[in-house]
């Protein structure tokens, strides 16, 4: 059956002109200019393709992200850096090595050299190399050099002395910027002074050096430049100084009361100036100890050019001034500081005396009987510069009838508050290892002096700590 055709309306159009040939001719150009869209690789579907839309797509999220991912980075980096710097930085807590000159280095444990956030140095075993002289007990602790200089410690205590001088030990913190008190530790071996005390303390004769990397501690002597008669160089004697440290007054003055009859404030600071060194038979000073020195001037026997110590010169004379003051004018020096050498002499002339008294004594008889009155090359008080030897005009050697005159009874109540002491005492030969010598006045400070007057004791007992 025929479907009859449906007669559509008809659509009105506008003709379509028909390209011209410049058109059409482009047209061309255009398509074959245009890609072939049969040959474009398929869509890339890898994870970095993924990745790149995505942060085009997603910009602040990839930003913060990035952010937070270099947080990451720099902390681990700074973690590492800071866990290195603690490595490398960390204490060292080896123990120390020291040296002393070209001896054999020894090792101190760690825990002996710091202290306390201190570190410290064992005078003792120093005191050899230095040729330092030491004196007293592990109660308090003295060491003297050559130039008559000298450092005293007391155990566990914040002060020493510098020539007689109160300071504070006040020492650079051990691995850190703080300025700290430092003590003393003393025993029968060994003192331990704080390192920096020491070394800040000595002008001359040493050189320091600390290694803090490899807990080294190097001593070196200093030299004059001259050589001795083997051609050897001669070692710059030690130097003590107080240039660094503060003067402190003197403890416990107030305890005891002092009066004069002279002006005693020219003389007050030498007169409190302490000195404990002690020369005897179990402490040699040794042939090349010297002191400064200066010349007395007070009288003197036959006028003799006298020496001592500094402050036992200037004790001296305010206490002779004193003494003519209270009407006791009947007095001179007749020794002070006397040199190894002229004491060699001395020995020898009293041993060759003693040989003519006793022709069959044997030469251990005969020191034996010269050490009860006189002292052995290099154990003589004398040498330290600090004592002198009085008598009179009356007096037509020196001995014990010094005791009969007024200048020994006046000495006797008032030497102390001048820093002198009688030295060699009757009641002490025992103690001391000297017979009784009423003439011998040794200066050790007005402080000290007056303790061993109230108490009745030597300069031994004092040292040794008792009472």
């Amino acid at each position: 059956m025929k479907r009859k055709k449906k007669n559509l309306p008809e659509i009105e159009s506008e003709p379509i002109d028909a390209l011209s040939y410049e058109e059409m001719k482009l047209l061309h150009i255009e398509h074959e200019k245009s890609e072939d869209r049969s040959q474009l690789p398929p869509h890339d579907q890898s994870d970095k393709a993924k990745l790149f839309r995505f942060v085009k797509k997603n910009k602040i999220v990839t930003v913060a992200a990035i952010v937070i991912l270099l947080s990451l980075v720099a902390g681990v980096i700074f973690g590492a850096y800071w866990l290195i710097s603690l490595w490398v930085n960390r204490p060292n807590t080896s123990d120390f090595t020291v040296e002393l000159g070209e001896e054999e280095p020894f090792t101190v444990p760690y825990d002996e050299m710091v202290r306390d956030g201190v570190l410290y140095v064992d005078l003792r075993k120093l005191a050899p190399f230095a040729d330092l002289i030491v004196s007293g007990s592990p109660e308090q602790m003295q060491f003297t050099a050559k130039t008559g200089t000298f450092l005293s410690f007391e155990n566990e205590s914040e002060i020493a002395r510098i020539n007689g001088k109160r300071v504070e030990m006040l020492v650079p913190e051990f691995r850190g910027d703080k300025e700290i008190s430092a003590k003393a530790f003393i025993t029968a071996e060994a003192c331990y002074v704080p390192y920096y005390f020491l070394k800040n303390t000595v002008s001359d004769g040493l050189q320091f050096r600390f290694n803090n990397e490899t807990n080294t501690l190097s001593f070196r002597r200093t030299f004059t430049g001259e050589v001795d008669e083997e051609d050897q160089p001669i070692a710059s004697t030690v130097l003590f100084f107080t240039n660094q440290y503060k003067i402190l007054p003197e403890e416990g003055e107030v305890i005891y009361e002092y009066s004069y009859l002279i002006d005693i404030e020219p003389y007050l600071e030498s007169i409190t100036a302490e000195n404990l060194l002690l020369a005897n038979k179990q402490n040699p000073l040794g042939p090349d100890f010297k002191p400064a020195l200066e010349q007395i001037t007070v009288k003197t026997a036959s006028n003799r050019i006298l020496y001592l110590n500094a402050d036992a010169a200037k004790a001296l004379e305010a206490m002779v001034k004193e003494m003519n003051e209270a009407g006791v004018t009947d007095v001179m020096v007749t020794s002070a500081y006397r040199k190894y050498d002229r004491q060699k002499e001395l020995w020898e002339q009293y041993c060759r005396e003693e040989k003519a008294k006793h022709p069959d004594w044997t030469t251990e008889q005969i020191e034996a009987e010269v050490l009860t009155y006189s002292a052995y090359p290099g154990t003589s008080e004398h040498q330290t510069g600090l004592c002198v030897d009085f008598m009179t005009s009356t007096m037509t050697a020196l001995n014990n009838s010094f005791e009969k005159t007024k200048a020994f009874s006046w000495l006797v109540d008032n030497a102390h508050r001048f820093g002198f002491i009688l030295r060699y005492d009757k009641d002490k030969v025992d103690v001391t290892g000297y017979s009784y010598e009423s003439w011998h006045y040794r200066f050790v400070g007005r402080a000290v002096a007056t303790e061993i007057y109230e108490q009745d004791i030597c300069l031994e007992e004092y040292l040794a700590g008792n009472s």
